[in-house]
């Protein structure tokens, strides 16, 4: 059941999400004085982050193979980017 979710291609729809939110990590680490903490700024918030992108991405991704549109509704708050499609 797993599997599917995470084909090749469902994984590399996932990628411009997940760089988005790595890039804005960075950035916030580089705007911080230095010398920053690598582990506080990025490190601990990394993983946390990234499960909530793959979550939306799988979230819309069964929303719009399912056609629920109440579901899809609520998965459209919590994140403005669709970023795999069917």
């Amino acid at each position: 059941m797993v599997e599917h979710a995470f084909t090749p291609e469902a994984v590399q729809g996932m990628r411009p999400a997940i760089q988005k939110t790595a890039d804005e990590l960075v950035d916030g680490m580089l705007s911080r004085p230095t010398p920053t903490d690598l582990v506080e700024a990025y490190a601990l918030p990394i993983p946390s982050k990234v499960c909530v992108v793959v979550f939306v991405c799988l979230c819309l991704r069964v929303c719009v193979c399912l056609c629920t549109i109440s579901l899809s509704a609520q998965c459209m708050l919590m994140s403005s980017a669709c970023c795999t499609k069917c």
